[in-house]
Formats: C-alpha cells, structure tokens, sequence
C-alpha cells in the first residue's frame, strides 16, 4: 500500500479565512467609516458593541450589537459575510433567564385544585 505524500507542490494554496471579533474602539474608527463611505451608509460607533468581519486582513462588513445595523462593503468578499455576523450577534447576547415564580403560591393552587377535583 503506498502513502500520498503532501508536498508544498500538491497543497493548495490557503484561501483568506473570515475572521470575526469585536471592534476597537480606537483602531478600528476609521476602517469602519471607510467601509461605510463604501456602503453608502451611517458609521457604525461603539467600540466593543460592534461586531466586524475581516477577510484578508480587511474588514469587509460590520454589525452593531446595540441596534442591529450592518453595514458590508458590497463587492469585497465571496459569501454573506452580514449573515455571519448575524448569527454570531445572535450568539452573544445571552437568553432571558426564565424567571422563577416564588415556590410558595404554585404549592397553593396545586392543594387548592386538589381540593377541588
């Protein structure tokens, strides 16, 4: 049995990855009124209530946490890069905690319907 030997030769080459992280207040202001002056919209402000989407070492789209607007740059990557952010937005704001009703009155009613049946 003979063993595929992966050269640099028959590798292909590494594609640019989407990267996602929360904006820098500071180094990011400017990359993001670029990509907004791209889009045609409002700058997306907050520091680390904006999530961003970097591919190739560029930020291609951007997404607030505070209000949900995006902003993406409309030629710059293959794939829906808003759509990415979007679910991870989602992931990052933590679920209603489910709040629980004090134990006392459900034992109540439970008697109580048991009284009347």
């Amino acid at each position: 049995m003979r063993r595929l030997r992966l050269d640099a030769a028959v590798r292909p080459a590494a594609a640019p990855e989407l990267v996602v992280r929360p904006a820098c207040r500071y180094a990011d202001t400017a990359a993001l009124e670029r990509l907004a002056a791209r889009a045609g919209a409002r700058a997306l402000r907050g520091g680390g209530h904006v999530l961003v989407a970097e591919w190739a070492g560029r930020i291609v789209a951007a997404v607030s946490l505070h209000d949900g607007r995006a902003v993406a740059d409309p030629g710059a990557a293959p794939f829906d890069a808003v759509a990415v952010l979007r679910r991870h937005a989602s992931a990052e704001r933590p679920a209603r905690g489910r709040i629980a009703l004090p134990w006392m009155p459900r034992i109540a009613t439970r008697r109580l319907a048991a009284a009347l049946a």
